[in-house]
């Protein structure tokens, strides 16, 4: 399954407030800072309890070797953390995470509603029971002669399926990646399977997992949404982030498995010898 995770700014290092923090406290000290961060993003308001009960168990924790009250400090003081006597927090973490949560929510409502279309567009129309209407009774009315043959009624062509017109605020890349997905294998997933997807996407872009469909459609898997995601999976413990590196691996994994079918057979184990020994 994969693993939550909060955003770090590549250049979170030469932030000013972090450079004053690193110059007291060196990179031990900016490893605290964002095992702290790691500490707050488990906690439902992204806050620590300020107290010395915490301290101990945060120092338990970090075996530092500094004392981590003093360390806490001082983040408050340059402006890293923010308290109110009782607990501290983050400012700028709690807003990008949910910025980040935000995004991942919108892009799992459009999956949703997408989904959902394709869904009805396969649905057959219901037919509502309609109560049989009286027949007038019909008045006598001259035959003519040579009654025309009645002229068939022409067949309507059925209206062509129209697809659902992406929101104004969709994400462009992310609407890429949905009807990739449902060019190809249908409907799109709900629920979990939908958030780990969004979730895969926000590490790996929207080309690496149209890749990824494309390698699932080349399997032809029964079941697609849980085959891509095994397949993501594996590429996110690679560290796969653009399509040449997703290539790549997937050339290296089917060589593995070509290597695997060629293995020589292992020798017959020897029948078994039966009798007494004495």
């Amino acid at each position: 399954m994969k693993t939550v995770y909060f955003s770090h700014d590549r250049d979170a290092r030469s932030d000013p407030k972090v450079i004053k923090l690193r110059m007291q406290y060196g990179m031990e000290g900016y490893g605290c800072y964002f095992a702290l961060l790691e500490m707050m993003f488990s906690e439902s308001d992204y806050s620590l309890p300020y107290d010395q009960e915490q301290f101990d168990a945060i120092a338990y924790d970090l075996r530092t070797s500094f004392d981590i009250r003093v360390f806490i400090d001082r983040c408050i003081e340059i402006g890293l953390f923010h308290s109110d006597g009782a607990s501290f927090w983050s400012r700028a973490f709690r807003r990008r995470t949910a910025e980040q949560q935000g995004k991942a929510q919108s892009r799992s409502v459009q999956a949703s509603k997408a989904a959902s279309a394709m869904w009805n567009r396969r649905k057959p129309p219901k037919s509502e029971p309609s109560e049989p209407e009286a027949e007038p009774t019909p008045e006598p009315t001259p035959e003519p002669e040579s009654a025309p043959e009645p002229v068939p009624a022409p067949i309507p062509e059925p209206a062509p399926e129209r697809e659902p017109e992406p929101e104004p605020d969709a994400d462009p890349e992310w609407v890429r990646v949905l009807k990739a997905y449902e060019q190809t294998f249908g409907a799109f997933p709900y629920g979990r399977e939908c958030d780990q997807i969004v979730s895969y996407y926000e590490d790996m872009g929207a080309d690496v997992l149209c890749e990824a469909i494309e390698q699932a459609r080349r399997a032809n898997p029964n079941k697609p949404a849980p085959f891509l995601l095994a397949i993501l999976a594996r590429w996110a413990e690679q560290g796969v982030d653009t399509v040449e590196k997703a290539k790549a691996a997937t050339a290296e994994h089917e060589a593995r498995a070509a290597a695997y079918k060629r293995r020589p057979e292992p020798p017959p184990e020897p029948p078994a010898i039966r009798g007494k020994f004495y």
